[in-house]
């Protein structure tokens, strides 16, 4: 026999005390952590290719020194070796990694690591950092690239320079582009077109978008952490700025520079010498000559005042 409204008894557990748990925001940045054993504290990862079609990513390993505080001695001298059998103690940077997308072929090219270790720096480097940014159809999308690039380079460069006592010891810098974005929709009186920066937004923005976004960093140190005495492998100078990582930042803005004054040159996108930097081959009959105007390799041994170990 099924039973009537008035049939149906109360519960008898106790209503909730903790008037906390029935005004909680529902805007996380104003919560507050509460003094309760049950509050526990988690990483928050975040997908930084959410949202693109295509997405391009080239992973930098940044700095002169590899390995952290308390890097054991094998550890120590194994970093030390990669970081002088590489790109990493002359240029400050290294190449661990690259993923970008080809819009004329519809396919993904790919670089590991270790193809990063060999590459050498002067044209072998500037050539990966060229792949990257080109989307096998038109030099252009390279140049649309590089002054977003150029832009947020002296950002990090203007904020590391601030941070004393930091050190972002074996962290990486990540460069993320769509290669695929969604075509913005016709509006023909908020946008302007020039031949090199291509279509353009009514504030003169390019419509293309790079990010520059820091990565891994189990081996930091922050200008508050107490380094101990005993420490096995303190900063040589823990008082001073990061230069190891500065060293990488205007590696950077001096090779994208000069990949920037390359493809702009009107010859080189008329007869498309670039070609085989895009597929991972040097044409024969393309000189190194363009290069070596724009780039003297003499210019990072000479410049000793940016390293740090």
């Amino acid at each position: 026999m099924r039973k009537s409204a008035s049939s149906v008894q109360p519960s008898s557990r106790p209503a909730p005390s903790d008037t906390r748990l029935t005004h909680l925001p529902s805007n996380p940045k104003e919560a507050k952590p509460q003094e309760d054993d049950r509050v526990q504290f988690f990483l928050l990862l975040e997908d930084l290719t959410a949202g693109m079609n295509k997405p391009c990513v080239l992973d930098l390993k940044m700095g002169t020194r590899q390995y952290g505080l308390e890097a054991t001695e094998k550890k120590k001298k194994s970093q030390r070796r990669k970081c002088q059998s590489t790109t990493s103690q002359q240029l400050g940077v290294r190449l661990c990694g690259m993923q970008a997308w080809n819009v004329k072929k519809q396919e993904y090219i790919f670089e590991d690591k270790y193809f990063g270790r060999d590459l050498k720096s002067g044209r072998e480097f500037q050539d990966a950092l060229t792949r990257f940014l080109y989307d096998g159809v038109s030099y252009t999308s390279v140049a649309k690239k590089i002054p977003i690039i150029l832009e947020k380079l002296a950002v990090l460069e203007s904020m590391i320079r601030r941070l004393k006592r930091y050190r972002l010891y074996a962290s990486s810098l990540l460069i993320l582009y769509d290669g695929e974005q969604a075509a913005p929709p016709p509006n023909p009186s908020h946008q302007t077109e020039n031949p090199t920066n291509g279509s353009k937004s009514k504030d003169g923005h390019n419509n293309v978008d790079v990010e520059l976004k820091i990565v891994d960093f189990a081996n930091c140190v922050t200008g508050e952490d107490e380094i101990p005495p005993d420490t096995p492998c303190p900063p040589h100078h823990p008082n001073d700025i990061d230069r190891g990582y500065l060293r990488g930042l205007r590696t950077l803005r001096i090779y994208f520079q000069r990949i920037l004054k390359e493809v702009t040159k009107d010859e080189f996108l008329e007869r498309g010498e670039g070609e085989g930097i895009a597929t991972g081959a040097q044409p024969a009959d393309v000189p190194d000559m363009p290069s070596n105007q724009f780039w003297d390799d003499n210019v990072m041994e000479q410049d000793v005042g940016e390293v740090s170990f």
